[in-house]
């Protein structure tokens, strides 16, 4: 009994490992993980703060480690009360612990790292409860190719934290339909990071949800629902309270500044001609921000219209998506860095039908991957066999895209181009070339030959060159011998 060759085991199971039918293997866990982590860490490190957002981030940890004041924010020796404290106090953490052996401000970028990492945990958790085991990976994937986060996911900035409070809450309510006392605690521990992260905003967002669900669907229309709000709100009521208390503490004057800043929006100077505009601002930036996550999820709902209702994996991140853009337009300012929480719920509704979309749109979408941040595919992979430097030879060069050619003008080289060969190789069997003539001859003209023996010809040759290049494969035992393999392209006028 002949014995099995190690490698040819281990690639095999590789193969079955990373099959793309929706299960979950330990190598596809793996890979995934590993593809999260070289998308989050890059950036993290190695390089001085970039804009105003990590400046101030930065200049605000500084002076805690300084002074050892974790409530009284300021930057340079300036008071400022314009941030909520989460990241401050996360990033100053990274800063203490990892400032021994990283710079400053590297070490207090980690706090990014963090923060996002639970953001993509919480989305792929989120996902499962709506849609199983296959989409852990696709909404995350979703969510990492989407053009807006990819700045905003590397800097220090306090709207991450916000996001993931959203992200915890988004996974509470999807949870709470199968655990309603766990959904609601997690609900409204979302709640409450999502005030100390990033004011009262991310509240917003997540609050207008939790009132929407049972107004627009049947299934948040139950006591199992109910009950879990009531116990997000019980448990996001001492979150809530906590840092306000904190600034009391202070001084009064500061939870009055704190206050007015965090309450502040648009409507607060009064409404110009010009904040209609602003009003469309999230409208505008959305076709690029959201892509490629917009086109899957309109096309997540175009698939599921007609079921749309019973569906509770398209209903809540759709009723999600609208409650979040309704707050964030009316009463968030017209910063792109608002429009992070979006593209939560568009990551979950473009993961739900996604194995069902057309060809030609996934082609479309792959295209546009690989040309803005990949290289192109060689136009003929056949291209890739040959030495670099070396040019095909004449027998198998291919004609440019797009070139015209006159009717069977293949023929008129006396099918030439037909045969995959080199030439060498050809000239080999009897010092003929693979059409029929010797090495030194012209081609034959195709003036006065008619087609059906042209057509001869060319079946002719296959069979010479089948029969006298041994690349078949050897019959197994017990199995009929297999027919030796076409070496040539099939011409359109053989139907041999």
């Amino acid at each position: 009994m002949a014995t099995e060759r190690p490698n040819a085991r281990m690639n095999w199971d590789l193969s079955q490992s990373i099959a793309y039918d929706g299960t979950r293997t330990p190598l596809k866990s793996t890979l995934f993980i590993v593809l999260c982590l070289a998308w989050v860490l890059p950036g993290l490190v190695g390089h001085d703060p970039w804009k105003y957002d990590e400046a101030v981030v930065f200049g605000a940890v500084t002076e805690m480690l300084r002074s050892h004041d974790w409530l009284a924010f300021s930057v340079a020796g300036e008071p400022t009360f314009e941030r909520a404290p989460l990241f401050f106090w996360v990033a100053a953490a990274f800063a203490k612990v990892f400032g021994l052996v990283l710079p400053l401000h590297d070490a207090a970028r980690l706090a990014v790292g963090f923060f996002m990492a639970a953001t993509l945990a919480l989305l792929s958790a989120a996902s499962y409860e709506l849609e199983g085991t296959r989409g852990v990976r696709l909404s995350v994937l979703l969510f990492l190719g989407c053009l807006g986060l990819l700045i905003r996911a590397h800097e220090m900035s306090t709207d991450l934290a916000g996001l993931t409070g959203v992200a915890l809450g988004l996974y509470g309510i999807a949870l709470a339909s199968r655990r309603p006392w766990l959904g609601g605690v997690l609900t409204g521990a979302g709640v409450g990071m999502a005030f100390l992260g990033d004011g009262f905003l991310p509240v917003g967002v997540l609050a207008a949800l939790m009132v929407a669900l049972p107004a627009t669907s049947p299934f948040w229309r139950t006591r199992s629902y109910a009950t879990s709000m009531a116990i997000a709100a019980v448990v996001a009521a001492p979150l809530l309270a906590v840092w306000p208390v904190a600034l009391t503490t202070v001084s009064p004057v500061a939870l009055h500044k704190w206050m007015a800043s965090a309450t502040s929006s648009r409507w607060t100077d009064g409404f110009g001609q010009g904040d209609f505009l602003e009003l469309l601002y999230f409208v505008r930036i959305l076709p690029w921000y959201a892509w490629p996550a917009w086109p899957l999820a309109a096309w997540a709902l175009w698939k599921g219209r007609r079921n749309l209702a019973a569906r509770r994996d398209l209903m809540l991140p759709l009723v999600s998506f609208a409650a979040f853009f309704v707050v964030i337009s009316v009463f968030g300012e017209a910063r792109d860095v608002n429009a992070l929480p979006l593209l939560l719920p568009l990551a979950l509704l473009g993961a739900a039908e996604v194995d069902t979309l057309p060809r030609g749109a996934a082609s479309a979408l792959d295209w546009f991957g690989m040309t803005t941040f990949g290289d192109r595919e060689p136009r003929d992979r056949r291209a890739m066999d040959r030495p670099r430097g070396a040019r095909l030879p004449p027998q198998v060069q291919f004609p440019r895209r797009g070139a015209r050619r006159a009717p069977h003008a293949h023929l008129a080289r006396g099918g030439r181009e037909v045969v995959a060969l080199d030439a060498p190789r050809a000239r080999e069997l009897g010092g003929r070339d693979h059409d029929g003539m010797d090495a030194d001859d012209d081609a034959r003209p195709a003036a006065g030959r008619p087609r059906s023996q042209l057509s001869r010809d060319l079946r002719e040759d296959r069979r010479r060159v089948a029969a006298e290049l041994p690349l078949h494969r050897a019959p197994q035992p017990g199995r009929r011998a297999a027919r030796a393999p076409r070496l040539l392209r099939q011409h359109p006028h053989d139907t041999r």
